[in-house]
């Protein structure tokens, strides 16, 4: 688990910044169970081109305990987007909304990859509800 502390600066235009405080430190608390954080595993094939079919391997840990089906709407996903190199995969043809995910083995979401030159070298990343998921390299 991590912790962090949240401070808020506010920038008035007469005045200038001014840091804002909270009525107790508990409430200025974040924290991060990595229990919670989605793991994005790989992407496959390795070798990424315009329009080529791209699965992303993941495994969505306990997420189903902060964010639950019920919680969303009914064309939502509880996955956002993935990126790879800044082009977005589009899932459409592949992924319903009432798809289902594995809550505890790697799952698979398959997609079209956007505008990207010829390549295996590219940022992956991959928004969830709950916030970015962790890549591992």
């Amino acid at each position: 688990m991590m912790t962090f502390y949240l401070s808020v600066i506010a920038i008035d235009p007469d005045l200038g910044p001014l840091t804002l405080t909270c009525a107790s430190q508990s409430h200025c608390r974040i924290r991060m169970y990595r229990k919670y954080t989605p793991i994005v595993h790989y992407i496959s094939p390795p070798v990424l081109y315009y329009d080529s079919k791209t699965e992303v391997w993941f495994d969505r840990k306990s997420m189903h305990e902060l964010v639950s089906s019920n919680d969303l709407q009914m064309d939502e996903m509880m996955f956002i987007n993935a990126k790879v190199g800044g082009s977005l995969l589009d899932f459409e043809e592949d992924i319903e909304f009432d798809d289902q995910f594995s809550w505890w083995a790697r799952s698979k979401a398959r997609g079209r990859i956007g505008e990207i030159p010829i390549g295996n070298n590219y940022n992956l990343s991959m928004m969830w509800e709950t916030g970015t998921a962790d890549v591992n390299k």
